[in-house]
């Protein structure tokens, strides 16, 4: 079985992967079913059990950081080793966006867990480009789990590589632009309003403020991680706009706009407050890749946000 952990595991899974790899391009296997078996195989090589000490936790990060970038960079060569375009689409349906949604309702939360849904992430978005036009015939059973990913996911990492692949689904089929930015609009209003609207909780006898503060964050958690990832394929979305060929009415991008103002409103909680604050300039860090056209004509807008959020200049008194 190798090496059971540190840098010399690392290497030994790594090598296995390769191996895996070219011995199915040895065997000239094309069909989706056999590389699908590879590829699989090739995720299980991730599974690293936990270590509770400290320092073997802080090997383990390392050697699943490694193992991510040879499983990936494998997984992605696999893909050139398809036969047609009709397997290939074979492989993101009966494999890709399986395992996504299987690794999603693990329970485990194992060490590898989020690790191998980043590699699995990855690839799909390399194979919905190498699809091409075939990619429209399943462009909405790949957006639905994506969606379901940016806004329940408990890992943030994992969240923004499912809003990337969302940005590669637009990219790959215009036509998704507006139909995903509509509903990221929606999905950000609602959990907003949800926000300002929930119960704030009362400060009972003997208890700190600052235990209620904290029980007050961890119970908006949910809505604060939903918002979070919503946010950031928003923000990924805005971003392909300026190199769509369709584009969208500019009333969605004045409502991602209007949507960034509304998170920076201030919060009873503090903590919530700030993570608002992010996710509202995630938002205008997306708008501002639609060019200076647009930038222009809203900077007194942009300018008074920006403001609001550094303050004023500080005055020297001396």
């Amino acid at each position: 079985k190798g090496p059971s952990h540190g840098p010399a595991n690392a290497s030994f899974r790594a090598a296995v992967c390769l191996s895996a790899v070219k011995v199915a391009e040895a065997l000239c296997i094309s069909d989706s079913a056999s590389l699908l078996a590879v590829a699989k195989a090739v995720l299980n090589i991730m599974d690293v059990p936990s270590s509770s000490k400290s320092k073997a936790a802080a090997t383990d990060d390392e050697v699943l950081s490694y193992m991510a970038q040879h499983a990936g960079t494998c997984l992605r060569y696999l893909l050139l080793l398809v036969e047609n375009e009709a397997s290939l689409l074979e492989v993101i349906e009966q494999g890709l966006l399986q395992w996504a949604s299987a690794q999603f309702s693990d329970a485990s939360r194992t060490p590898g867990i989020d690790s191998r849904m980043v590699v699995v992430l990855e690839t799909l978005c390399s194979a919905c480009i190498a699809s091409g036009e075939t990619f429209c015939g399943i462009e909405t059973k790949v957006k639905q789990p994506l969606l379901h990913l940016v806004g329940s996911y408990p890992n943030p990492m994992v969240q923004l590589h499912a809003a990337y692949a969302m940005r590669v689904v637009a990219h790959s089929s215009p036509g998704q632009l507006f139909q995903l930015m509509s509903v990221l609009l929606n999905h950000v209003t609602v959990l907003n309003a949800e926000m300002l609207g929930a119960p704030t909780q009362r400060r009972r006898d003997g208890a700190s403020s600052v235990a209620v503060h904290a029980s007050s964050t961890e119970s908006l958690q949910p809505l604060l991680r939903g918002l979070f990832g919503n946010c950031a394929a928003l923000a990924a979305l805005a971003g392909e706009l300026f190199h769509s060929n369709l584009g969208v009415p500019h009333d969605v991008t004045s409502a991602v706009l209007g949507t960034s103002r509304a998170l920076l409103q201030p919060h009873p909680n503090t903590v919530v407050s700030a993570q608002r604050r992010s996710c509202a300039f995630l938002l205008l860090e997306g708008l501002m890749c639609l060019g200076t056209d647009w930038v222009g004509q809203r900077l007194t807008t942009l300018f008074a946000l920006w403001k609001a959020a550094l303050g004023k200049k500080p005055v020297d008194r001396a």
